[in-house]
């Protein structure tokens, strides 16, 4: 179970920090204003954490999502491009390819 993982160490829960919450509100200006998407506040945090997870570890991480609307919108920013390897669980829709690096 999860909460079994959790307490075995095989995952570990971070808390969001106000860091995160303001990259998230970047992130959903950028969606909105640079790539005409409609992200969702949740989905913004969720990848802003990721980021955040990969600048704390100096190193590029993996970020599955099955959600379009939240594949797209981080793939159309250069920060997560950077910092996240995005897998999109799908096919790619109008030459957005399903993945990254």
């Amino acid at each position: 179970m999860f909460e079994d993982d959790i307490g075995h160490g095989l995952l570990k829960v971070l808390r969001v920090n106000r860091q995160d919450l303001l990259d998230a509100r970047d992130l959903l200006e950028d969606a909105a204003v640079l790539n005409k998407r409609d992200l969702r506040s949740a989905d913004s945090i969720i990848a802003a954490c990721c980021r955040g997870l990969a600048h704390s570890l100096h190193r590029r991480v993996i970020f599955y999502t099955r959600d379009w609307r939240q594949y797209s919108s981080v793939f159309g920013v250069r920060a997560y491009n950077a910092a996240l390897k995005l897998r999109f669980l799908g096919l790619g829709k109008g030459g957005v390819p399903p993945r990254t690096g």
